[in-house]
């Protein structure tokens, strides 16, 4: 048959070109061109429209920009062709597909398309940079292009013109009655042709169909393979509605896109309000149902209970929005979260809170399982953070409006103006609406929500939105694809239908997704099973459910699942899905993005580009641009009429303004500029009479802070225990501790009296007692020469030998001495003498507080201060205590002194010790020990977290120059004095400081003395001892000198019994003693 008619068709073609050839005119031609490559080969010249990208693409191609000509219009477009390549035309033309479509509507049927299509993008509205209108009129587009508007447009443009002519070579218009015989023949040949062929093709279709019927019965299988999948929703809820509509969807794609899969999903869907119901239901499902899978428990709590349930059947439970943390802990393999986990976004908000420099947030959830499920993850991650939570807000879903304004007064009352919320419709709204109510939406603070409430900003009321305004939201980033704009426009239009003006959330595509893994899964699970039919279930488990023999083949192949789906990458790591990149936005009428969260890369202004960080420019609530700092600090300051170079106030009577200004407040405010974040503050002044008796203490002060009525106390407050039970303090920012003052008296007495006293007489009388004795040694041991004169003339004699030489060596070196015990003594006189010459003659008669105690002087010590604490520990009686307030009493009190109605002494802290005496030089000095406290600190609310920050700056700024140039110009540059030494009449040098130099001297002279008269009992003694001794004194019956030197040197000699050999040795010694 086919040989047959091919035999009729090769004749009647023939018949038909010869017939043809001799009725038409106009000689048609197959193309002989059906790519650029050809035209670029062959060199011909084609035509493009002016002004367009084409040009572009063709030289990207390859063509040869002289090949190129332009074109403005169809018609010039039309003569090129017409004209040909060679004829000064051209051989083809380039155009965008909606321009050729209008080209060939123009010349019906006399030119074609050919060749490959270079794709490029469409045509598209063009908005300004970030214009919120981009995503609905994308959205828009879509519903456009995807219905039948579209289409009508383009036939009421692009369609063919009514006017062509008919083309007198076509075959099917031909009106000769030898075509049409011939073509009769034709189709009836080729009936016969087609009709043998479907015989053949019946009997081969009906011999497959067997063999698969044969193999079916071989497996027990005669359709595809179903397994029933249950699904747990609250269908009275918007997103469950909507997730039921996306479920629904997924399962009719799926399979119309795998209508080969032998396996099929028969979802059974159950309406469930609460725990106990979606329980319930998921048990009849087990029992009754027999369900392979579970899919759905909408809430962390259902989630929970039921992947319990299902753990203990081997029936996995997927669901599509629980995102509780707990879930991750909890012991139930069959668990699958095909959803983000809630701590997914923690470090989005961790991000977002550092890249501001926020240290304080307060947390605002709703009083469910959700809401509290990720508070103590989300301080945990504030607190590597350094960020603190000084309040939480709890709030039941069904408080009313009333509750939530109260509770929104406790928050307008706090300093931080950072807020976190973390709820879910229907209470989020209720509470925003009310926020704004309560005046929280304006400049100055910050709103931040979680996934949750941003996943649902597109189904809010815009009552709801314009309360928002401002407001930052973080989501997961899903990559734009065609695939999820189409689904997106056929979810709206679905939505339209319903009356539903919810929009799609993330939500409802992890459901999509997970129904398109199951399905995925369950034609693994069967193939690799051959559709075997055993028995689903043995009773033998709790709630007689029995245990799924598939379940854990199942649960395999679905943690196995990897997949592009519309929500993105789908995979599933320890049965949940990884971190996605979090998506940063900005509630305006719209939501407009600002940036990303990228994991292990942090924020970005771009989904996958690291080098572009940080976030556009962000609309606080009230319309502003600069980033909420938090609220203004009120800073208390103490009011005082004295000290004012510490804490000085100033008022303008003119614009009746105050000034603060002073030491304390310009450390202050240096403190300030030297934060890593600007943080705004006010100054408040605290007045309650400083300085005045019965007035309040700086303790009064920091009371006040600790009753919040004040942020932060600033002055000269000192740092003590007492005080910082009620405050936290910053590090002190001067040098602390109390000392003593004491005046400066000058010795009024005669120099020849201080000249005198500088030794005590008992000193005086004992070096002229000395000086008797060594007179009577002396005579002593020139006796035998003095012995006939008179008393004055043995005084003569005596003095005279001993400055000329005629004494003799014994009593030289008795009277040196004494002459060294007289140098002795004047070294220290000198001393003294220089303390008196150099020290401005003054008297200090008291060098630590111990001594005024024991006299029983009275003190002064600064009204207000926490020295009337110190003192009484220093054992000071409160009846020795007086109280003063400036430095012009304290020298008025000093100058008095203790006995004639004053002090003698004045503590205080050494900022204000140092401010009296360089307010008065010369009078007064510290003197005695430091007793050391901490210093000036600043006071903040405890708990506060400005104290690190504070601290650190303080440092800075006491580490730098700016320190030194505050204090110099507030407390002046200090006099330095040298340590005194105590000095009294009493404790001048005295026998008791001496008296080492005196038995000294006194024991070698009466020693030399008592050997003298030893020497003389004993001259006719032949003992070489008393020989040596008489010798030594000279005392011999013949006193000649040479004599006896000689006989000393000889008796010498024999005993050191120098050999007589030894001539050189003995004569050094003889020369030695002889000069000696």
């Amino acid at each position: 048959m086919v040989i047959i008619w091919l035999f009729l068709v090769s004749g009647l073609t023939s018949n038909y070109v010869v017939t043809l050839t001799s009725i038409l005119n106009w000689e048609q031609q197959e193309p002989a061109i059906t790519n650029s490559n050809e035209l670029i080969e062959s060199g011909d010249f084609v035509g493009y429209r002016r002004g367009t990208f084409v040009i572009d693409l063709l030289k990207r191609v390859g063509f040869d920009e002289s090949k190129l000509k332009p074109y403005n219009s169809p018609e010039e477009c039309q003569e090129l062709l017409s004209k040909g390549s060679q004829n000064g035309g051209v051989s083809a033309i380039f155009d965008e597909m909606p321009y050729v479509d209008i080209f060939l509507s123009k010349y019906c049927f006399k030119y074609a398309k050919v060749g490959p299509t270079h794709k490029t993008d469409g045509f598209g509205f063009v908005f300004p940079k970030g214009s919120p209108l981009v995503s609905d009129i994308s959205k828009a587009v879509l519903e456009v292009t995807e219905g039948i508007k579209l289409i009508e447009k383009e036939r009421e443009w692009f369609t063919p013109n009514t006017t062509c002519e008919d083309v007198p070579w076509a075959i099917f218009t031909s009106t000769d009655p030898s075509s049409l015989i011939q073509i009769s023949i034709c189709v009836l040949v080729l009936f016969l042709l087609i009709t043998s062929i479907f015989k053949e093709s019946s009997k081969e279709l009906t011999l497959r169909c067997r063999a698969l019927t044969a193999a079916h019965e071989n497996t027990g299988i005669t359709e595809a393979t179903q397994f029933h999948v249950g699904v747990i929703l609250d269908l009275e809820s918007w997103n469950g509605r909507m997730s039921n509509n996306c479920i629904s969807m997924a399962a009719q794609d799926f399979y119309a896109l795998n209508a080969h899969y032998r396996t099929r999903l028969v979802l059974h869907t159950e309406d469930s309000k609460d725990v106990g119901s979606a329980v319930l239901k998921a048990v009849d499902m087990l029992k009754d149902v027999k369900m392979q899978m579970i899919v759905g428990p909408q809430t962390s709590a259902q989630a929970e209970i039921i992947a319990e349930i299902g753990s203990k059947s081997h029936v996995p439970v997927v669901s599509f929005s629980a995102t509780s943390p707990s879930l991750s802990k909890s012991p139930a393999p069959y668990f699958i979260r095909m959803a983000q986990n809630d701590t997914y976004q923690l470090g989005a908000i961790a991000s977002l809170i550092q890249a501001f420099g926020w240290k304080e947030v307060v947390l605002i959830y709703e009083e469910t399982d959700y809401g509290n499920g990720i508070i103590p993850y989300l301080i945990e991650a504030f607190q590597t953070i350094d960020v603190r939570v000084p309040y939480r807000s709890s709030i039941h879903p069904s408080a009313t409006d009333d509750h939530i304004l109260k509770e929104l007064e406790k928050l307008s009352a706090i300093p931080t103006r950072v807020f976190i919320v973390h709820m879910l419709s229907p209470l989020g709204p209720r509470f925003f609406l009310q926020a704004k109510a309560a005046g929280l939406m304006t400049e100055g603070n910050a709103w931040i929500i979680t996934e949750g409430f941003t996943n649902i900003l597109g189904s809010l009321e815009l009552s709801v939105i314009d309360a928002m305004l401002g407001v930052l939201g973080i989501k997961p980033y899903i990559p734009r694809s065609e695939r999820l704009l189409r689904f997106k426009a056929r979810m709206n239009k679905k939505n339209v239908q319903e009356s539903d003006t919810h929009d799609l959330n993330i939500f409802c595509l992890h459901a999509y997704d997970t129904i398109w893994a199951l399905a995925m899964a369950g034609e693994r699970v069967g193939k690799n099973h051959n559709f075997q039919k055993p028995k689903q279930y043995r009773n033998k488990s709790n709630f007689s459910l029995g245990i799924s023999e598939r379940g854990p083949q199942f649960l395999e192949e679905i943690l196995k699942s990897s997949f592009k789906g519309l929500s993105g990458e789908i995979r599933l790591v320890d049965g949940q899905l990884q971190p996605p990149v979090f998506q940063i936005i900005n509630v305006e009428q719209m939501q407009r993005k600002v940036g990303f969260w990228i994991p292990t890369i942090g924020i970005s202004q771009l989904p996958d580009v690291r080098t572009t960080k940080g976030l556009r420019p962000i609309i606080w609530p009230g319309e502003s641009m600069t980033v909420p700092s938090g609220k203004k600090l009120k800073v208390g300051y103490p009011v005082k009429q004295t000290f004012t170079e510490f804490v000085k106030v100033e008022l303008n009577h003119s614009s009746n303004e105050t000034f603060v200004t002073g030491y304390c407040i310009d450390v202050f405010k240096a403190v300030m500029e030297a934060l890593p974040k600007a943080i705004p503050y006010d100054f408040v002044p605290f007045q309650k009479g400083y300085g005045e008796k019965g007035s309040s203490t700086y303790d009064d002060l920091i009371y006040q802070v600790f009753l919040e009525k004040y942020d932060v106390a600033v002055g000269d407050i000192t740092v003590t225990s007492h005080r910082s039970l009620y405050v936290d303090f910053s590090l002190p920012y001067t040098t602390g501790g109390v000392e003593m003052v004491i005046p400066i008296k000058y010795d009024e007495r005669s120099n020849f009296v201080i000249f005198l006293e500088l030794f005590c007489s008992s000193v005086w009388l004992s070096y002229f007692a000395m000086f008797v004795g060594t007179i009577f040694v002396y005579r002593s041991l020139e006796y035998l020469s003095i012995s006939d004169l008179s008393f004055p003339q043995q005084i003569y004699k005596v003095a005279g030998d001993l400055f000329l030489d005629g004494a003799k060596f014994v009593s030289k070196l008795v009277a040196f001495i004494f002459v060294l015990t007289g140098f002795m003594l004047a070294g220290l006189f000198e001393q003294a003498l220089q303390k008196v010459v150099f020290d401005d003659n003054y008297q200090l008669r008291v060098v630590n507080a111990k001594d005024l105690v024991n006299s029983g002087d009275f003190v002064g010590y600064q009204r207000g201060s926490f020295v009337e604490v110190v003192l009484k520990q220093l054992n000071f009686h409160e009846s020795q205590l007086r109280v003063y307030n400036s430095p012009e009493e304290y020298d008025q009190a000093l100058r008095k002194g203790s006995k004639h109605g004053g002090v003698a002494a004045v503590f205080d802290e050494m900022p204000y010790i140092k401010l009296f005496l360089n307010k008065y030089p010369g009078k007064y000095r510290r003197v005695g020990p430091i007793y050391r406290m901490e210093g000036f600190g600043f006071g903040f609310r405890r708990g506060s977290s400005l104290v690190g920050d504070v601290s650190r700056a303080i440092l800075s700024v006491v580490e730098g120059e700016n320190i030194m140039k505050i204090e110099k110009a507030w407390l002046g540059s200090e006099r330095t004095y040298a340590d005194p030494i105590k000095k009294t009449p009493s404790e001048n040098f005295t026998i008791y400081n001496t008296w080492g130099i005196f038995v000294i001297a006194i024991i070698l002279i009466f020693s030399l003395h008592m050997l003298s008269m030893l020497a003389r009992t004993n001259r006719q003694s032949q003992n070489k001892l008393f020989k040596l001794l008489r010798y030594i004194f000279q005392v011999a019956e013949s006193p000649d000198d040479d004599t006896i030197i000689s006989d000393l040197n000889q008796l010498l000699m024999r005993m050191v019994q120098i050999p007589e050999k030894n001539a050189s040795a003995r004569y050094c010694l003889r020369i030695h003693l002889h000069y000696a």
